[in-house]
């Protein structure tokens, strides 16, 4: 009986305990979503840090170490940050999403005024659409801002950086599956030395959607109710090959 009453006791003392990690996350690929998994996981708040000066990176990564916490940031894949993080241990999650659906997500933020840098809201739907894709009057290229210099965290190995992405973790209300996300909450708790009981997946599970002040649908293929045929051809011609490679597409036929 009591070392029945000592598990208890110490059962969150135990969960606390985990392998120093940073979180990766690309803007509006689920950012939100995952850090509310890991804070439930770990029983803490992330210190966060979305700009990308690798100095603006060093210091919010030791005020997370004061703090005994993790890093969530949108650092791009430098050789200097990726040699940091080799030569101190880290290990990284690195979350993805179809960039598609994230080029839609953007375009709403965007509308939403949290991005006053990209004046496009006085172009049409369809147009917002085609300036993302393309970057031909304000320069900002979606796929090329957000994905590019970020991808080298996945090509970190798999000892280092555990690749996960929106729709295995969006579960079914998202149009995901709830067996897939539990599954890649059980992987992320493993990445990081955490072994986590059926029923406190089951608990995080059922608490992960919806979170956060920039959620609007979390919706996966979103953007098949936003692309005209015209967008889709400019996408494959664009970026046709990076779907393939990222795994979202297997050839062109789409």
């Amino acid at each position: 009986m009591i070392r029945f009453l000592l598990a208890i006791v110490l059962w969150p003392m135990l969960l606390l305990g985990h392998e120093k990690f940073i979180l990766i996350t690309t803007p509006k690929c689920g950012s939100h979503l995952i850090i509310h998994i890991l804070n439930e996981i770990l029983q803490k708040e992330d210190q966060r840090q979305l700009r990308s000066v690798f100095p603006d990176f060093l210091h919010e990564l030791a005020i997370a170490e004061k703090n005994n916490t993790y890093l969530s940031t949108h650092q791009p894949c430098t050789p200097e940050a990726a040699e940091y993080v080799k030569s101190h241990g880290y290990k990284v999650i690195f979350i993805l999403r179809d960039p598609r659906d994230q080029l839609v997500s953007l375009m709403h933020y965007n509308q939403r005024g949290y991005w006053p840098q990209l004046p496009m809201n006085h172009l049409s739907h369809s147009e917002q659409i085609t300036e993302l894709i393309t970057g031909n009057r304000f320069g900002f290229h979606c796929y090329e801002e957000s994905f590019v210099d970020r991808l080298g965290w996945k090509d970190l190995g798999p000892d280092i950086t555990y690749v996960t992405t929106f729709e295995k973790l969006i579960g079914y209300r998202g149009g995901g599956s709830d067996t897939q996300q539990k599954q890649e909450i059980l992987n992320i708790a493993e990445h990081i030395g955490i072994t986590l009981s059926p029923q406190d997946c089951e608990r995080i599970a059922k608490r992960a959607y919806g979170k956060g002040f920039t959620f609007r649908k979390g919706m996966i293929g979103s953007w098949k109710s936003h692309f005209t045929l015209d967008h889709v051809e400019l996408f494959k011609l664009l970026y046709g090959q990076e779907l393939i490679d990222l795994g979202y597409e297997q050839d062109f036929n789409w």
